[in-house]
């Protein structure tokens, strides 16, 4: 799964669980807002999932809290503004 699918789940208010890889740190946040494990570690993913699945008053803290995240840190100046960063780095180079 890519991360801008994490992005729509989060803005769904959907606790999050991500791998450490790409950009996922950016929103998986350990017990904020879902979980990050590691990359291919199946047990944490399940350990995660039962964490999620046993409380879910938690998880639904924990979407709200990854909703506001995105409402914060994705919007689409920011992901214009970094856009424009990475064409004036090739110009740049």
């Amino acid at each position: 799964m890519n991360s801008h699918a994490h992005v729509l789940f989060a803005e769904a208010k959907t606790a999050v669980i991500g791998s450490q890889t790409g950009a996922f740190d950016m929103l998986a946040k350990d017990d904020e807002t879902g979980a990050l494990i590691g990359t291919d570690d199946v047990t944490g993913l399940v350990r995660a999932a039962e964490k999620l699945l046993s409380d879910p008053h938690r998880t639904l803290q924990m979407g709200q809290a990854a909703r506001d995240i995105v409402a914060r840190s994705f919007t689409v100046e920011a992901e214009a503004a970094g856009i424009g960063r990475v064409y004036a780095s090739l110009f740049e180079a």
